[in-house]
């Protein structure tokens, strides 16, 4: 990632609960459950395809988070 050591220091003394914690390392270490990650690792089986079900865009991290216009009511 190109996070620097101070964003890191930063990051890790930030008082946040654990499941946003874990979520946002996800993210930054692109481990993200998109679909795209999901179907490139073969975790779920029955994903067809890496494509958002909303817009069939590609759902990356990104998408799925920050560009998704169809998602960005639920975050």
């Amino acid at each position: 990632s190109n996070i620097s050591p101070k964003q890191w220091k930063d990051f890790v003394r930030t008082s946040m609960h654990q499941s946003p914690r874990n979520l946002w390392l996800k993210i930054i270490h692109n481990k993200a459950p998109s679909r795209r990650f999901l179907y490139c690792s073969h975790i779920i089986k029955d994903i067809e395809n890496d494509r958002c079900q909303q817009c069939n865009e590609i759902e990356d991290a990104r998408h799925l988070f920050m560009d998704c216009g169809n998602k960005l009511d639920v975050w």
